[in-house]
């Protein structure tokens, strides 16, 4: 299901290749594969999950990469994706934002895969099965205007007002994924870390089938 679709249909984007090398198909690692399931499960089942990540472990494109399926595949499925400031979300011509991740997901999509569609700024609409993606800053309201099937909190560990977003995301959606790289223990993406309530998917640089070599 959603991991043969993402080595067979997505495509990921990386500045530091060579001119026309920087598309390249996203190809899953055991260790992505691993955490693929575990994400795909949380927003199936309903439940949070945090991904403690290194750099460069494709860990956000997988988070997206998940929101993506749903809003292709399941109707009337509302999601939200949010990072600590606007302009981390939605910049046009930024590879860095993740709605450039998400268009460029969508983009590479077979014919017969991609549905009409209509794109604004923090919003994406699958025409033909009412799902919908939309962006917000981590603001203190953040998902408070209404219920979503899952909420992305990307680089959780950098939000200044993480207490006040878990505490207004909390009913919002019945999955929450937190995604970060860690930075210390003064955050609340390392509180909800160490809570011991919360799913766990690690993907560390050791796993990188390439940085990681030698290192086990």
């Amino acid at each position: 299901g959603f991991l043969l679709w993402v080595d067979l249909c997505c495509w990921t984007f990386d500045p530091r290749e060579p001119a026309g090398k920087r598309r390249i198909p996203f190809i899953t690692w055991p260790v992505q594969q691993a955490a693929g399931r575990e994400i795909f499960a949380a927003i199936a089942e309903g439940r949070d999950v945090l991904i403690d990540k290194s750099r460069d472990m494709g860990a956000t494109w997988l988070c997206l990469a998940a929101f993506v399926w749903c809003w292709i595949f399941v109707p009337d499925t509302p999601l939200l994706v949010a990072s600590r400031k606007e302009e981390y979300v939605d910049g046009r011509g930024n590879p860095d934002t993740l709605f450039w991740k998400i268009d460029m997901l969508v983009g590479r999509q077979p014919d017969f895969l991609r549905p009409r569609m209509e794109r604004r700024h923090m919003h994406l609409a699958n025409l033909d099965n009412r799902s919908v993606i939309d962006g917000e800053s981590t603001n203190a309201d953040l998902g408070r205007g209404g219920r979503r099937k899952a909420i992305l909190l990307d680089e959780f560990a950098s939000v200044d007002n993480g207490a006040e977003i878990l505490a207004a995301t909390a009913d919002a959606a019945p999955c929450r994924v937190f995604n970060s790289t860690p930075k210390g223990r003064g955050n609340a993406f390392a509180d909800v870390r160490f809570s011991g309530k919360v799913q766990i998917v690690t993907l560390h640089w050791k796993d990188h089938p390439e940085k990681g070599k030698g290192a086990r």
